[in-house]
């Protein structure tokens, strides 16, 4: 996020910082949204053959791998169409409520105007490796506010650069799993780190043309 705040500053563009909002009580809607039918749809698919879900599927807290990817699933449990259109309509609120918060960085970015767009992280972590990848949290914000997102290229894990930092104090028990995900630098050597770009509903080609801009503004600072 640095390289790229400094890449679009030395560009000419203004950064400013981005205060999160009511992203637990967003992520927390989705979830009750994906999980309402109780994995029918997972059963459905999985018995056409008999394999197993893979890890970042399971639904067991039991299953070894499970402990290890963390607590990010909620278990699932089964809601009548009206639980549903409750959750639904707790989203409609929400993108509600963010719409306004976003209108409302117009009168605090100095421009007059609000954000173009927000560029935050694709996951917690760098590509874990095979089986360790349960969660979708920093996608699935965007996915539940009809946001338009555009993942783009930055670096590549550096094992001089990207050491394990000591353990700070965790915001909650899947901050400190994420944090115990990476174990070092080595076994992530030289994997891709990206971001993305959200622009609001219905801006996908801004979001396109803004993604060239930070592109073409990070492979100049690396010249």
């Amino acid at each position: 996020l640095e390289m790229t705040k400094d890449a679009l500053i030395k560009a000419g563009h203004k950064v400013v910082d981005w205060t999160a909002y009511k992203h637990l009580e967003v992520l927390n809607c989705t979830r009750g949204i994906w999980s309402s039918g109780s994995a029918e749809d997972y059963a459905s698919v999985i018995s056409i053959t008999g394999e197993p879900l893979i890890t970042t599927m399971s639904l067991n807290p039991n299953d070894p791998a499970f402990s290890k990817t963390r607590n990010f699933l909620i278990p699932p449990q089964a809601k009548s169409a009206y639980g549903l259109w409750q959750i639904q309509k707790e989203r409609t609120r929400l993108r509600c409520e963010h719409l306004d918060y976003w209108n409302s960085t117009a009168e605090k970015n100095g421009t007059g105007r609000s954000v173009d767009a927000i560029i935050g992280p694709m996951a917690a972590w760098a590509p874990p490796p095979h089986g360790m990848n349960s969660s979708a949290d920093y996608t699935m914000m965007w996915n539940a506010l009809d946001y338009a997102s555009l993942a783009f290229p930055v670096t590549t894990v550096d094992p001089e650069l990207d050491k394990v930092k000591p353990p700070h104090q965790f915001l909650s028990e899947d901050d400190e799993a994420a944090y115990a995900l990476y174990e070092g630098p080595e076994l992530f050597k030289d994997a891709p780190i990206g971001l993305q770009v959200v622009g609001r509903t219905g801006e996908d080609e801004a979001v396109i043309a803004m993604g060239e801009i930070i592109d073409k503004a990070l492979k100049e600072s690396k010249k």
